[in-house]
C-alpha cells in the first residue's frame, strides 16, 4: 500500500504537471497573447471559485473562523511583499541592462565619427550581456518565481486537504490545473523569445514539479503533527495567497490583452468551477445517504 504523504506528493505533481503541458505548447506554438490572456481570465474565475467553496470552505471547517482570517491576512501580505520584491529587482535589472547598452551604442557612434577621440568612455563601460536581461527574460523569470510563489501554496492546500480526509477536490485541482497551464504557455512563450532553448526551459519546469510535488509530500507530514487551528491558518493563507496572484498578475495580464471581456470569460470559469464543486458536494452526499 502506497503511504498517504506519498500520494499527497503526487496529487500535487498531478497539479504542476500543467506547468510542463502549458510550456510545451507555448514553446512549440505560436499561441497569440490573446489567447492567452482569455486562458488567464478564465482560469482566475476558476481559482476565485476553488478558493471560495474549497480551501476556504475547508479552513473555516476543520479549524475556525479567526484562523482562518488570520491566515488569509498573512497570505496577501506575504505574497504582495514578495511579488512586489521581484518586480522591483527584475525591473532594475532590464533599466540597468537597457541603460547599458544606450551607453554603448552612444560611444560607439562617437568613436566612428571622430576616430582620435578619447574613449575613455567607452573603456569605463563594461557591460556583459550575460549578467542582464532583455524584457522577455524578465516577464519569463518573473512568470517562474511567480508559478513558485503559488505553486507551493497550491501543493501545501493539497496536502493539507488530503489530510483532513475526503477526496481530493476536482474544482481544486481543475483550477489548478488551468491556471499552471496558462503559467507555463505564458513564461515559455517569453522566455523562448529571450533566447531560452527548448531543454532547459522544459527543465526548468520539470524542476518547478519536483518542488511543488515535494511541498505537498512535505505537508502532508509536517502538519500531520500540529494542531487543528494551525492548518486552518495555514489553508486560510494560501487562499490569500491565491487571490492575491490573481489581481497582482493574473487579471491584469488579462485584462490588457481583452479588456471588457476579461470579467465575462472569468465569470464563466468561476460559474464551471462552481458546477463541479456543486457536483462533487452532491456525490458525497448521495453516499453518505446510501450508507
Amino acid at each position: 500500500m502506497i503511504p498517504d504523504y506519498i500520494v499527497a506528493g503526487m496529487w500535487g505533481a498531478v497539479g504542476s504537471f500543467a506547468l510542463l503541458l502549458g510550456s510545451f505548447f507555448g514553446y512549440e506554438y505560436n499561441i497569440s497573447k490573446k489567447m492567452i490572456a482569455l486562458i488567464a481570465a478564465f482560469s482566475s474565475g476558476i481559482l476565485i471559485s476553488a478558493v471560495c467553496f474549497e480551501i476556504l470552505n475547508k479552513s473555516y471547517s476543520y479549524g475556525d473562523i479567526y484562523p482562518t482570517i488570520i491566515g488569509f491576512i498573512v497570505g496577501i501580505v506575504l505574497f504582495t511583499a514578495t511579488d512586489t520584491i521581484i518586480h522591483k529587482f527584475s525591473t532594475e535589472r532590464y533599466e540597468k541592462s537597457h541603460s547599458f547598452k544606450s551607453k554603448i551604442e552612444n560611444s560607439e557612434n562617437n568613436l566612428n565619427k571622430n576616430s582620435g577621440a578619447n574613449n575613455d568612455d567607452f573603456d569605463a563601460i563594461e557591460y556583459d550581456p550575460s549578467r542582464h536581461f532583455n524584457k522577455y527574460q524578465v516577464k519569463g523569470l518573473i512568470t517562474i518565481i511567480g508559478a513558485l510563489l503559488d505553486g507551493i501554496p497550491e501543493a501545501i492546500a493539497i496536502g493539507l486537504i488530503y489530510f483532513i480526509g475526503g477526496p481530493i477536490s476536482m474544482a481544486l485541482l481543475v483550477a489548478i490545473f488551468i491556471a499552471n497551464s496558462f503559467e507555463g504557455a505564458s513564461a515559455s512563450l517569453n522566455m523562448r523569445l529571450g533566447g531560452w532553448n527548448k531543454k532547459s526551459i522544459l527543465g526548468t519546469w520539470i524542476l518547478v514539479i519536483a518542488l511543488t510535488a515535494t511541498s505537498a509530500m512535505l505537508s502532508y507530514i509536517i502538519f500531520s503533527y500540529t494542531d487543528r487551528y494551525i492548518i486552518s491558518g495555514v489553508l486560510g493563507m494560501t487562499a490569500g495567497a491565491f487571490l492575491a496572484m490573481i489581481a497582482d498578475t493574473m487579471l491584469p495580464e488579462a485584462f490588457n490583452e481583452i479588456r471588457g471581456w476579461t470579467g465575462f470569460v472569468m465569470s464563466l470559469g468561476f460559474l464551471l468551477s462552481f458546477y463541479i464543486s456543486y457536483i462533487a458536494l452532491h456525490w458525497i452526499i448521495l453516499d453518505y445517504i446510501r450508507l
